[in-house]
């Protein structure tokens, strides 16, 4: 799922997590949220990323992420606007279902993925986004976890594990490519417009390799910055498209009872991680 994921951000997925971030407090502090980014390029603003997470009534494993990214009007370089939703299962990071929204070859469809367990099997189909008329029909063998481009950011989120480097399959319009993760560190303040102080954040590296296959051309290496407290919300991120490096921004949120951390305690050395 072709994806600015830009936002995807730089973010990912599954193994060992410390207790502090494990999926019980995940599930309670991912709540009901909504972050919006801004996208600059050379100190140009090109677009934002709205991500908004649901609940899914009577499925407490399972987990609504609603991506929307939008470029802004009168872009003469650049053009996207995507809709995507994923259903994402918390004990692993998994997608199971994903539906987007976007231009494929300058044409407007809609793709859709299930992901039958079972049967280790992923069905992918493209259709016109008006008359729905079959663009492509896939089956693909598939026999481990894996995640699309809008996931990416939880997947990250959820499995935040300083130190380590994760490899995740993920998929990108139907085909599985590989991203790394490195939560490497250290703990820095980092500044946005959009608070006013310093703001307590743990860095992390990772490489898209994609091919240049997502939206914009999003590949290559990435750099991420997580609040240091236990929502671990993406506040910043540095990553390329064809047009050169462009930066991720919180812009605005909705988290209630969230505040970005700003004191000196830090989460991972406070507790010995």
């Amino acid at each position: 799922m072709k994806t600015l994921v830009v936002i995807g951000m730089v973010f990912m997925f599954y193994l060992n997590i410390y207790s502090q971030y494990c999926f019980d407090n995940n599930t309670k502090t991912f709540l009901e949220e909504k972050f919006t980014y801004n996208v600059g390029w050379l100190f140009i603003h090109i677009g934002t990323i709205t991500i908004t997470t649901e609940s899914i009534e009577q499925r407490p494993d399972l987990k609504k992420i609603i991506v929307d990214i939008k470029t802004a009007s009168g872009l003469p370089f650049i053009d996207i606007d995507e809709y995507n939703v994923v259903i994402m299962r918390l004990s692993d990071g998994m997608t199971m279902y994903y539906d987007v929204i976007e231009k494929q070859d300058g044409k407007k469809v809609e793709a859709k993925c299930n992901f039958y367990e079972k049967e280790n099997l992923a069905v992918y189909e493209v259709k016109d986004f008006y008359n729905k008329t079959l663009i492509r029909k896939d089956t693909l063998r598939y026999n481990k976890p894996y995640l699309v481009g809008s996931s990416l950011i939880y997947y990250t989120r959820l499995m935040l594990n300083p130190g380590s480097v994760k490899s995740v399959p993920t998929m990108l319009g139907g085909n599985f490519y590989k991203t790394i993760l490195n939560y490497c560190g250290p703990v820095e303040f980092i500044e946005i417009d959009a608070f006013e102080s310093p703001i307590r954040t743990f860095k992390y590296e990772g490489n898209a390799e994609w091919d240049g296959k997502a939206t914009a051309g999003l590949s290559g290496e990435f750099t991420g910055w997580i609040s240091d407290d236990d929502a671990s919300v993406v506040i910043s991120a540095e990553m390329k498209i064809f047009l050169g490096s462009i930066d991720i921004e919180l812009q605005k949120w909705y988290k209630p009872g969230w505040k970005p951390p700003t004191n000196k305690s830090r989460l991972f050395t406070d507790k010995g991680k």
